[in-house]
Parts: C-alpha cells; sequence; structure tokens
C-alpha cells in the first residue's frame, strides 16, 4: 500500500494544493469548507497526474529512476493506469461541489495531465508550456471559487508560477537527457543542445 501513497508524490500534491488555497485566499473567500475541497480535488488531480505520468514513463524511468514503483516492480503498469483514472475522476467531482468554473479547470486539467504523459511530453517546448500552465492553474483554481473576479485577482501569481515552472521544467528535462534520448523523447535539450536549453531556462 505504501507504494500508492508514493506514486503520488505527497509532497508535491500538498504544494500544489497550498498554492489553490493561496489562490482562494487572494480572492478573498475565507471559507474553511472551500478550502478543504479545493484542497483535496487539487491533491487528487496532481496525484493522478503523477501516477499517469509515470505509467506512461515507465521505460525511461526505468534508466533514470529505477526506485520508482513501477520500474521496481512495487505497482504494476495496469494497475497504476486504473489508479489515476479513478484519482482524476474522483478530483472532478470534487471539484464540481466548488462550482462550475472549479470543475471545466479540473475537467480541462485531468484531460491535459493526461495526453501530457502519453503525448506532449516528448513534444519541445509545449510540453514544457503544458506543465507550467498547470503548475499556475492551482492559484486559477483556487481563485475560481470566487468566479471571475477570482480568477482575474489570481494572474500575477500565475505568471509568476508559470515562468518559474517553465525555467525548471527545461532544467530536469537537461538532467535527464540521457533516459529521455534512449526512450525517443525529443526535449528541447536533445533538439537545441544543453546550452541552448540552458540560457533559455
Amino acid at each position: 500500500m505504501l507504494a500508492f501513497w508514493e506514486i503520488l508524490r505527497p509532497f508535491n500534491c500538498l504544494m500544489a494544493s497550498a498554492a489553490a488555497i493561496i489562490g482562494l485566499l487572494i480572492a478573498m473567500v475565507q471559507d474553511m469548507h472551500a478550502a478543504l475541497i479545493i484542497a483535496g480535488a487539487v491533491f487528487l488531480i496532481t496525484g493522478a497526474g503523477n501516477v499517469i505520468n509515470d505509467y506512461y514513463d515507465r521505460q525511461i524511468d526505468a534508466i533514470n529512476r529505477p526506485d520508482r514503483p513501477i520500474p521496481s516492480k512495487r505497482i504494476r503498469p495496469q494497475t497504476a493506469f486504473y489508479y489515476s483514472i479513478a484519482l482524476f475522476a474522483a478530483g472532478c467531482i470534487l471539484a464540481g461541489l466548488a462550482g462550475q468554473i472549479c470543475l471545466v479547470i479540473a475537467t480541462f486539467n485531468s484531460m491535459l495531465l493526461f495526453f501530457y504523459a502519453r503525448n506532449l511530453k516528448v513534444t519541445p517546448i509545449l510540453g514544457n508550456l503544458s506543465v507550467s500552465y498547470l503548475t499556475g492553474s492551482t492559484f486559477l483554481f483556487g481563485g475560481a471559487v470566487a468566479g471571475l473576479v477570482g480568477l482575474l485577482a489570481n494572474q500575477v501569481p500565475f505568471g509568476l508560477s508559470f515562468l518559474a515552472s517553465m525555467s525548471r521544467e527545461i532544467a530536469k528535462d537537461i538532467e535527464d537527457m540521457e533516459g529521455d534520448r534512449q526512450g525517443g523523447a525529443r526535449t528541447l535539450p536533445i533538439l537545441a543542445g544543453e546550452r541552448a536549453a540552458a540560457a533559455l531556462a
């Protein structure tokens, strides 16, 4: 059972939940019930994204991170796939309790996380842009409890988070070049070179 917790990368999930709560506070919403709902939804959907990412990255992780639950054979690939789908569904249901805009964002982000893991990660720049948007969107999700006004109030933290995440994603691609190259990924450092990618980051 520990592997099912580990594959979520709970620290990352908690950080995303914290960002959503900050977005809620920026939107001037002080509602403990709403805070618990959005934190739970973000935790579940972020965890689902991590699980589906590990499912599609299992061959690359066997080189770059062999200790992760799937390459270390503590979770079967098919089990991880169904686990992620269940988490996505639970997160979207919870998001619906926070409002229609929250449900739209949660559904869109869930689909983007899935297609990122399956298709977009190996696409130069587009994959990095997807992750950067997803990271920043946690602020928007929290603000969405207050409607469009809450979304507008969170434009600055969204932008800052987007730029910081973009830099981090490119740096991670540089670190993972060996495994990505063997796995057939077409990341920016592989196509443009390590120096150019580092300069952009």
